[in-house]
């Protein structure tokens, strides 16, 4: 009689933890749309909740600008409802293929942020500045400056006998509207 009760309280048990619906982590209610003995359909959504976690925010990324990704590139990221306040992030995850979003293809990408700030807040939009690639003093000049022909690039030098076509190497083109220049020119010389 007592193998047969511990049989009817693990039966009980198994019960029990079927009437309890448990998180797979940690966080905050939001949204509790059903109360008790209410039937519910298959598929809609019950209770929706903000995990504990840092905040994460996703991107469409064209096929031109995927390739030089990687996780853990920084991020940048702004959000409208605090202008002037940049949050720091990093790249968390680049879909391995392309997705079709309101006629565009693109690869989703996923930035986390690098602190639980409490200014941040789900729902908001975020405009996210991804940096790739960084070198300090180079010589860089404004990309308008710089000219491409077929696979000659170039600038305009002046000079005293007017402007003289000079080829030049780059190397990164910053999202700041200046590109580097890797050899041709040397600094302090002025182009058109």
């Amino acid at each position: 009689s007592v193998d047969a009760a511990a049989a009817a309280v693990q039966v009980a048990q198994a019960s029990l933890s079927e009437t309890v619906l448990v998180a797979p982590v940690s966080g905050t209610v939001t949204v509790q749309s059903a109360n008790p003995g209410e039937t519910v359909s298959p598929g809609v959504p019950l209770v929706s909740m903000v995990a504990d976690g840092k905040y994460q925010a996703t991107a469409q990324v064209s096929e031109t600008d995927v390739a030089k990704l990687k996780v853990g590139d920084v991020v940048e990221a702004t959000v409208s409802a605090y202008p002037g306040v940049t949050f720091p992030a990093k790249v968390t995850t680049v879909s391995p293929s392309a997705t079709d979003v309101d006629g565009t293809s693109g690869y989703g990408v996923t930035v986390t942020f690098d602190t639980q700030d409490p200014r941040l807040s789900e729902g908001l939009s975020a405009n996210l500045r991804i940096i790739t690639a960084t070198k300090e003093d180079v010589l860089q000049i404004p990309s308008s400056a710089v000219i491409t022909n077929g696979v000659a690039t170039f600038v305009y030098v002046k000079s005293a006998k007017g402007p003289v076509k000079t080829p030049v190497e780059t190397g990164i083109k910053g999202a700041s509207g200046f590109t580097e220049i890797t050899s041709g020119l040397s600094a302090g010389e002025a182009v058109f």
